[in-house]
């Protein structure tokens, strides 16, 4: 949607966690608690090192603003904190 191609390709579950973590940060205990993941399946230090995180804008600079917005809005960590689509259509990408 922002670059024309998947966000997180890779070659297996890892090497996409590692690419979602550069992007996203590294997710708290509470956000692998909230995936529900064993934390024992990821290797927090390792994935620390992988970064803080960029800003989706830097993937797309001539990207909507709004399109950045709804997408950082979508992909975090704890799906209790995504947006839902009711509040999505509520932005103002959609009015």
């Amino acid at each position: 949607m922002l670059t024309n191609r998947s966000l997180f390709e890779g070659s297996n579950s890892t090497s996409m966690l590692f690419k979602i973590i550069r992007t996203l940060g590294c997710p708290t205990a509470a956000d692998v608690t909230a995936m529900m993941l064993d934390p024992a399946e990821i290797d927090i230090v390792e994935a620390e090192g992988q970064g803080v995180g960029v800003r989706l804008r830097k993937l797309n600079p001539l990207c909507d603003e709004g399109l950045v917005q709804l997408v950082e809005r979508m992909i975090v960590y704890n799906p209790q904190l995504r947006i839902t689509a009711e509040n999505a259509l509520e932005l103002p990408l959609f009015q």
